[in-house]
């Protein structure tokens, strides 16, 4: 069997910036880029009318990879290696020097020559943002709004219409992915995780159930969780809250979202009772009592009392509330049974008679005498 042996390109090529792409070079040079195949053919070549301040290489489908390209009269370009046309986004007034683009191409943020940052509407042109001294920037590649950049020894992380959060950090932001920022600091790469839960808690309190999902994903606790789940719940927004209590696999409030938004479809769901609900499934029983007798859910009320074994508290709440009125306690039958029953279970079997007989039960109380 015989090999074919590849020819070797020696080729002297003196440009400013080299990209490599999945079947091409890019080569930069003062105001013009050129595409190369492996095989050293030019197959397409860019002449701008302004120097090249800044290349930055996009992902994309193999061979049709792109570029984003900032120029010194202020102007902003995105190249596709397939396409001979540059598409303009953005234009500024000063010399462009960093620049980078959101993950979902929706937000492209530039620092000009005079270290000022600007954030731009890719569809509107759009100024969304402005701030000065910036050295570095970085979109998250996972969370389309959250920007990352740095000025004066410290790190900023914005989201959204949020004010930025601040922490002390020399060096440069060169990648933000996810809840971890990577910094260059001289020769030294620094990874940092950053903290999600306090923005993550601000778009909660808004009631953006989608970014506060979003920031989730990017790792809280399991208290944050279900945080999310129950304030999705009670603005009934149940696809949310399906998702965050499926993440912790709380199978109470699982059931409980299911049973609320099937009777929000048959439009009987009642508010009162379901901000009950949560505040048991809390382990706020006393709260959920409370909640239930003020808004006149006696049996709700009973229901609890008898399922913690504070068999006395739920007498005296029927004897308060059930509209009947006398001098001693009122004894509910079905809850001295299900008192009877513990005291039994625990092998208390004189008390668990007793409240057999107090519950007309007369069967039960001799089985457990006879027994005895």
């Amino acid at each position: 069997m015989k090999y074919k042996a590849h020819k070797k390109i020696n080729k002297k090529i003196d440009c400013q910036n080299l990209f490599v792409f999945s079947h091409h070079l890019v080569l930069c040079f003062e105001k013009k880029i050129q595409l190369l195949a492996f095989t050293g053919v030019l197959e397409r070549e860019w002449v701008l009318e302004t120097a090249i301040k800044y290349v930055k290489p996009l992902s994309g489908p193999a061979k049709r990879e792109s570029l984003l390209v900032g120029c010194q009269d202020g102007a902003v370009l995105k190249i596709f290696i397939d396409n001979g046309f540059p598409i303009p986004i953005v234009k500024q007034t000063t010399p462009v020097c960093l620049v980078d683009i959101s993950a979902d191409r929706q937000k492209i943020a530039v620092i000009d020559d005079f270290r000022s940052l600007f954030v731009y509407d890719v569809k509107t042109q759009q100024l969304l943002f402005q701030e000065r001294n910036v050295t570095s920037i970085a979109w998250n590649l996972e969370v389309e709004d959250m920007l990352a950049y740095t000025g004066q020894d410290s790190l900023y992380i914005k989201c959204r219409d949020l004010p930025a959060q601040q922490q002390r950090l020399p060096g440069y932001v060169v990648g933000f992915k996810g809840s971890k920022i990577f910094c260059l600091n001289d020769s030294n790469m620094n990874t940092i995780d950053v903290p999600q839960s306090s923005t993550f808690f601000r778009f909660l309190e808004k009631k953006d159930f989608a970014m506060a999902y979003k920031l989730a994903c990017l790792g809280v606790t399991e208290q944050d969780w279900r945080a999310l789940g129950i304030e999705a719940l009670q603005q009934k927004d149940f696809r949310y809250a399906k998702k965050a209590f499926c993440r912790i696999r709380d199978l109470k409030f699982i059931d409980l979202g299911e049973m609320a938004e099937q009777m929000n479809k048959m439009k009987n769901l009642d508010d009162l009772w379901l901000t009950g609900e949560i505040l048991a499934l809390q382990g706020k029983h006393k709260e959920a009592a409370t909640h239930y007798i003020k808004n006149n859910m006696i049996d709700k009320a009973v229901t609890l009392l008898t399922s913690l074994k504070k068999f006395n508290e739920a007498n005296e709440l029927i004897r308060k509330h059930g509209g009947k009125k006398g001098d001693g306690p009122l004894l509910d039958p079905v809850i001295l049974i299900k008192q009877a029953e513990f005291e039994r279970d625990s092998g208390n079997w004189k008390e668990a008679a007793n409240l057999y007989q107090q519950a007309n039960k007369f069967k039960e109380a001799i089985d457990i005498f006879g027994k005895r």
